[in-house]
């Protein structure tokens, strides 16, 4: 199951404090500002660079959405786990257990996270947190 936080506290599974950190992260969001997409309808995820100093843009990945009307295609989840190869977290406003349980899988943390993206950057480097590897 995803972990679930409120934009102001921090209590995520499979994530550690480290001393320094680079990852990269993708954040399910429709207009950029917010995480507020549910991973299965989103049809692309923004990528940030995560420092202990810091978060950048990389790039956006555009994907098939998982999610037809209520029902997965086969194959759907894999497609957008091999999309975000490269990525350690994601981070969706809304996940199903089932597609959090495929990420964790294939070694993604996963995050239900309807917060706005640059105050979610900030405590994830604020808290200097790191997914498990």
């Amino acid at each position: 199951m995803a972990a679930r936080f409120r934009c102001g506290q921090v209590a995520c599974r499979g994530m550690r404090r480290r001393k320094t950190m680079s990852i990269k992260v993708a954040l399910a969001s429709t207009d950029g500002k917010v995480v507020n997409e549910h991973f299965g309808r989103a049809n692309g995820f923004l990528i940030f660079d995560i420092s202990e100093t810091g978060f950048n843009f990389v790039k956006r990945v555009d994907v098939k959405p998982a999610c037809d009307g209520g029902s997965h295609e086969a194959g759907a989840f894999a497609q957008i786990a091999d999309a975000l190869s490269g990525t350690k977290a994601v981070f969706a406003a809304k996940i199903g257990d089932g597609a959090a349980a495929y990420l964790e899988s294939r070694g993604f943390s996963v995050f239900e996270s309807p917060c706005p993206i640059r105050p979610l950057l900030e405590k994830v480097v604020k808290e200097r947190l790191i997914p498990e590897v």
